[in-house]
């Protein structure tokens, strides 16, 4: 459970036909604050959540909201040229300046705060050039060759006056006066209609803000993207810095402080490539950096990835205009989700924003496709898995607690064993685009390495893309004996 969960407001199920000028699929930050930008624009706009408002990643995040997300603008400048990365620099600021813009207007009780953001490396050549690009798009920024944080010591990039806040009570106090239908999968979407179990939403245009959209066809973003797992320790007894600290090394750590907590993170992974052994590193490097410090809290979150470390953010598809995507975060959901909700409500008022165009969410990614292979290679290799060899293990063979896929009467089958000795099985086909799962032993969950689905051990999803349950097969009583 993360330090920033919300307090619940039991918001309807949606219930008959609506209808709206906007409707947007999920209720995270993304999708909120775009609903929050629209509502205050005069549109009516209805929210359609599967779970609870910010249920799933936004309220897992170390909500760092920052305009340096890691060692970015100068590999952004080689990508793209000077005047593009000017033009997602000023978004990046724009957005920043949007939080506090809402939060003074507002009066909004999240615990912001205006902190210093450092970077800290070992590698002083990348500080050096990344401070360069940065001071060429109009950032001020401050080195220091030998710095010391809370976190490791290193050569430090500083960006004063980035921000810190509480997203389980933005989200709350935002979505006040807006028309939000909660525990409502959507489980299609047909042109200007969007349906759940119960209800649909006719809306002149949608916005999925669903994380990893879930339709595949039009828009093909499970080409274009790949999921990442990345964990949260709450930490006690760390002496408090007031700053933000990143180390983008390997592996990726971070450090931030809510209230007395400390927040250690990062030791991420793809979906579905991880083990225990991770979150194992994490914690003895925990207490390597802070002896005295006590675990309190740990959680983990999952991203996407995208092809050229930007956002997709705008229309859908060529062949859906009235459809719009917000995907695609890269690891900075908080940033990302104003930048988002800035560009889509622009774009859906009818607003000429030429800042938006290196989001587009239909650009063509023309110097990637070595790594565009890779990303198809793997859901490819993860669709044929299953059939080329059966596993070797059998149910015999798992001890009680522990999960895995096995031979039953030949087939593979994904089967968790319980502490009183009985075996649950499950499709190992996930539901999405029928990749085989693994087992996740740290967390005890099926995972799909190719899209980043995820069931509990007894098949029920968690997240998507995947929109169905794995499929449950049986349950068998096999007390393992001595």
């Amino acid at each position: 459970m993360s330090v920033f969960e919300m307090e619940k407001q039991n918001r309807p199920r949606l219930e008959g036909i609506k209808k709206a000028d906007v409707c947007i699929i999920g209720a995270g930050m993304a999708g909120l604050n775009l609903a929050f930008l629209l509502h205050k624009s005069g549109k009516k706009v209805i929210v359609v959540e599967a779970e609870t408002i910010g249920h799933a990643q936004s309220v897992h995040s170390t909500a760092k909201i920052t305009c340096l997300p890691g060692f970015f603008y100068h590999d952004l400048i080689e990508r793209v040229g000077q005047e593009e990365a000017m033009k997602v620099a000023r978004m990046m600021r724009r957005a920043l300046a949007k939080y506090a813009d809402v939060l003074y207007h507002h009066q909004i009780d999240c615990d912001f705060e205006r902190l210093p953001f450092v970077l800290v490396s070992q590698e002083m050549e990348k500080i050096e050039k990344e401070a360069k690009a940065m001071t060429d798009l109009g950032f001020q920024v401050k080195i220091e060759k030998q710095g010391k944080t809370a976190l490791k010591s290193g050569s430090l990039l500083i960006l004063d006056n980035q921000a810190q806040f509480h997203p389980g009570r933005w989200m709350n106090e935002i979505a006040k006066g807006i028309e939000i239908f909660e525990h409502s999968r959507v489980n299609r979407v047909e042109n200007h209609e969007v349906f759940t179990e119960h209800g649909k939403v006719q809306a002149d245009q949608i916005v999925f803000c669903d994380h990893y959209p879930f339709i595949n066809f039009p828009g093909f973003y499970f080409t274009k993207m790949h999921q990442e797992r990345s964990y949260v320790i709450a930490l006690r007894n760390v002496p408090r810095e007031r700053s933000m600290i990143y180390c983008p090394d390997n592996p990726i750590e971070s450090l931030r402080f809510s209230g007395k907590t400390a927040l250690y993170s990062g030791f991420s992974h793809p979906t579905g490539k991880g083990s225990d052994e991770v979150i194992k590193d994490m914690k003895k490097r925990a207490k390597e950096r802070f002896p005295e410090a006590e675990v309190i809290q740990q959680w983990s979150a999952q991203d996407c990835m995208t092809l050229d470390n930007l956002p997709y953010i705008g229309r859908f598809s060529s062949m859906r205009p009235f459809w719009y995507v917000a995907a695609g975060f890269n690891k900075w959901g908080m940033i990302y989700s104003m930048v988002s909700a800035l560009i889509l409500h622009d774009q859906i008022l009818g607003i000429q924003n030429l800042d938006a165009e290196p989001f587009d969410s239909l650009r063509s990614i023309v110097n990637t496709p070595i790594e565009e292979m890779k990303q198809m290679w793997t859901a490819v290799k993860g669709y044929v898995q299953e059939f080329l060899t059966l596993p070797e293990l059998k149910i015999e063979d798992l001890a009680e607690g522990e999960g895995g896929i096995v031979e039953v009467d030949g087939l593979s089958l994904g089967v968790y064993k319980d502490m009183d000795g009985t075996s649950y099985m499950v499709s190992t086909r996930c539901p999405h685009l029928k990749c085989q799962l693994t087992w996740n032993k740290a967390e005890k969950t099926w995972d799909c390495p190719c899209h980043g689905s995820r069931f509990d051990r007894f098949g029920n999803r968690i997240e998507g893309p995947a929109e169905k349950n794995s499929i449950f097969i049986n349950k068998v009583q096999q007390k393992q004996t001595d």
